[in-house]
């Protein structure tokens, strides 16, 4: 008999001048007033093809349906592209190698080209990664490091990332977003599970 593990589920604000909104799920409220840079921890839903809406101040702003498969985790990330709201899935991994740490970037970042994660004056970790898209997770041995993010195939630093600290035992996705109106700079976000 095959065993039906619940999915795990949450939500992360990533659209910089979007305004704060509520999460519907098959019509039910299960986040309000979601803010720039928050997220949710994971909520478990059973598999299945879910209804998501986005709503501020009731009304509409953005709806998608999403297929949960058993025993995964999801990060579903809202961010712009062209001024308007898109919902992205990504599946996550939490699992790691004992004693071992592991991360992967989502370039979630509409006004950056696509980019390379490099370590600061060294090699390219992940290569061409295009906006809205995540790159593999790389298991590593607890460290800490200095990543650059670079402009695709060049050596032209867009923006520095100093002092990430990788614990043993920890999954990290680190979310490069920002870039708006307001500041020429990206900015990013780290979460684990």
């Amino acid at each position: 008999m095959k065993v039906i593990l619940p999915s795990q589920v949450r939500i992360l604000h990533a659209a910089p001048t979007a305004p704060s909104f509520d999460v519907y799920v098959n019509e039910k409220c299960i986040l309000n007033n979601l803010s720039y840079k928050e997220s949710n921890g994971y909520s478990q839903l059973s598999p299945g093809i879910y209804q998501l809406e986005i709503y501020r101040s009731g009304q509409r702003l953005l709806g998608c349906k999403v297929a949960l498969e058993s025993g995964r985790s999801y990060t579903i990330a809202a961010s712009l592209a062209n001024e308007s709201l898109k919902m992205s899935p990504f599946e996550d991994n939490p699992l790691v190698p004992q004693n071992e740490a592991k991360v992967r970037f989502i370039h979630l970042s509409h006004g950056l080209p696509s980019v390379d994660i490099a370590v600061k004056d060294g090699d390219v970790v992940f290569e061409n990664l295009d906006f809205r898209e995540a790159c593999d997770y790389l298991n590593i041995h607890p460290m800490i490091v200095d990543f650059e993010v670079r402009k695709a195939g060049t050596k032209e630093i867009i923006l520095s990332l100093p002092n990430y600290v990788f614990q043993e035992n920890t999954s990290s996705t680190i979310f490069i977003i920002g870039l708006n109106r307001k500041s020429s700079t990206p900015e990013t976000l780290t979460l684990s599970p």
